[in-house]
């Protein structure tokens, strides 16, 4: 059983948050952003591992993915400041329905990013940050020849979109299809190592004084998308944060850890789980 919210961004734009039910009103909440190009619907597989925890999963649907109303074009296009006031409606609209509950913001990937620009300029809105395969895409963050790869590859994307008004990733085989402002922003953090929210506030400087309690994790196998230095940098980013290493033989076989952990999430789980619990 599912309950499903709306939250309204500044623009006015409606996200949409699928909570789950069955449990107390006081089970502590995480409300989940995903990765970039992934539907909310995947992570439905933390649900009862979560539940049988005593921990209350509510995913958040990106702008313009899944169920989401919108989808960009040459005509509608957002970045980063808009995911993250689509990430703060999200924890204001769950704090409004379960006032008893205490809400910890977790992510994937992009996710975990943004997530962590949000709690950075309202710390207000959640008691941790937990984040899995959550890394800057900072070029010097990853080694070797792969420096240069991420690098020309988010610059190219960048490129791609500015032209064709969106990024069509489901094409070229990477993420889905993107609004050109997000994609704008991705390759501005991958050149610089600095995030930006155009027309916002300084996200930076709120970053350096963070403090949240977050837990950052990196994992196995996941060297190509989210490498240990890589989600380092993100963590050298957030003062008193945790960057820990999930190792096991589960994640080892898994042909794409960057995305598949969350089919076999049990090892990822076992840092996630008292981490909220010690937050709430």
């Amino acid at each position: 059983m599912a309950m499903v919210l709306y939250p309204q961004a500044p623009d006015g734009t409606r996200g949409v948050l699928t909570v789950c039910e069955g449990l107390a009103d006081a089970a502590p909440v995480v409300v989940f952003v995903p990765a970039m190009g992934i539907r909310a619907s995947w992570y439905r597989l933390l649900e009862r591992p979560l539940a049988e925890q005593g921990i209350r999963l509510a995913r958040l649907e990106w702008r313009g993915h899944g169920e989401s109303p919108v989808r960009p074009s040459r005509g509608l296009d957002w970045g980063y400041r808009e995911l993250v006031d689509d990430i703060a409606a999200a924890l204001r609209t769950v704090r409004e329905a379960l006032p008893d509950a205490p809400v910890v913001l977790g992510g994937h990937s992009l996710g975990g990013q943004l997530g962590a620009c949000c709690l950075a300029l309202e710390p207000e809105l959640a008691r941790g940050l937990v984040t899995v395969a959550s890394c800057s895409v900072w070029w010097r963050g990853f080694p070797g020849l792969q420096a240069g790869w991420v690098l020309g590859g988010t610059q190219l994307a960048a490129g791609l979109g500015a032209v064709l008004g969106s990024y069509p990733g489901e094409r070229v085989g990477f993420a889905g299809h993107e609004a050109a402002g997000v994609i704008s922003d991705w390759a501005h953090q991958a050149r610089t190592g600095r995030y930006r929210l155009c027309g916002g506030p300084d996200v930076e400087a709120a970053l350096s004084a963070f403090t949240t309690p977050a837990l950052l994790l990196s994992l196995d196998g996941d060297d190509r998308m989210a490498p240990r230095s890589a989600v380092g940098h993100l963590a050298s980013k957030l003062p008193g944060s945790q960057h820990e290493h999930v190792s096991s033989r589960a994640l080892q076989a898994l042909r794409r850890p960057h995305v598949e952990w969350v089919a076999e999430s049990a090892d990822v789980l076992a840092r996630l789980v008292p981490f909220v619990r010690d937050c709430v």
